[in-house]
């Protein structure tokens, strides 16, 4: 792996993980997901991309 794609790939888990935090803390522990539920968990990265940028800023 080239150097340039570790560090995407390191950045991309960061804001990944960051988006997790958006998940309300009922949602981990849930063995079936609703369809709203789906919903917020696929949407967790966009969220990790919006969450650091307003901490940066």
């Amino acid at each position: 792996m080239q150097e340039k794609e570790l560090e995407w790939l390191t950045q991309a888990a960061f804001y990944h993980d960051c988006g997790k935090i958006t998940w309300p803390s009922a949602l981990v522990s849930k063995a079936r997901l609703s369809d709203d539920d789906r919903k917020l968990v696929n949407a967790h990265p966009i969220a990790g991309g919006v969450l650091p940028s307003g901490i940066l800023a």
